[in-house]
């Protein structure tokens, strides 16, 4: 049997419930959980976060308990989000032909780019963020791709990426986790070979395209 945050509350069980931070005033210690289950948002105190850092549209877990002026969160825990297994590439190739030439595996054109766009917009990615990290990538990847910059370079400049554009902008709640979790996930391959580097630039060419106009 199911219940809904507000029922546990009832019922006095101590059920994990699930949500979503819809808002957080980091200088007043406070916020707001939207639960999955559609009850009532929840208001929690910095306090009562027992791992993680809380931030708007991170996934979190939590004990729905009456607090002095009514329902609350406590023992709020961030809910670290994984990519679907089929959304991560180990190379971005299918192997050589006998002449030697390398092509891009045709799942890097439809089920994974769409499958990971639907993913992402499911954490609160909105269409602006990514074109934005999309921006940034192709600042460097297509001088690379059109040989106007030397993969040595595009390396450098993909790390100061990473930190600026991916790493900070989540931490200032920016991006939601599953979005470090697709740079994480594709990192070292990125910094493998100048081909794989393009590899990727595709694939999040690709994200885009099929993410649409999704907005807040």
């Amino acid at each position: 049997m199911l219940f809904t945050a507000c029922e546990v509350i009832q019922e006095g069980k101590m059920a994990k419930s699930t949500g979503k931070i819809s808002k957080f005033l980091q200088d007043k210690g406070f916020g707001f959980i939207t639960p999955d289950d559609g009850s009532k948002d929840l208001y929690f105190r910095s306090a009562d976060f027992k791992s993680g850092a809380p931030a708007d549209g991170s996934r979190v877990e939590f004990n729905a308990v009456q607090g002095p002026k009514g329902p609350q969160a406590a023992d709020v825990r961030i809910i670290k989000e994984t990519l679907p297994r089929d959304c991560v590439f180990e190379t971005f190739y299918n192997p050589a032909t006998a002449d030697g030439q390398r092509h891009l595996k045709e799942e890097l054109f439809f089920e994974a780019p769409a499958k990971a766009a639907e993913y992402l917009g499911k954490f609160g990615l909105t269409s602006s963020a990514l074109r934005m990290l999309f921006q940034g990538f192709r600042s460097f990847a297509a001088r690379l791709e059109q040989g106007g910059m030397t993969f040595d370079r595009a390396r450098e400049l993909f790390g100061d990426f990473y930190v600026q554009k991916v790493v900070r902008q989540n931490q200032r709640g920016m991006l939601p986790d599953p979005v470090v979790a697709l740079f994480d996930a594709h990192r070292e391959l990125i910094l493998k070979d100048g081909a794989e580097m393009k590899g990727f630039y595709r694939y999040l060419t690709y994200i885009l395209c099929y993410f649409g106009d999704k907005s807040k």
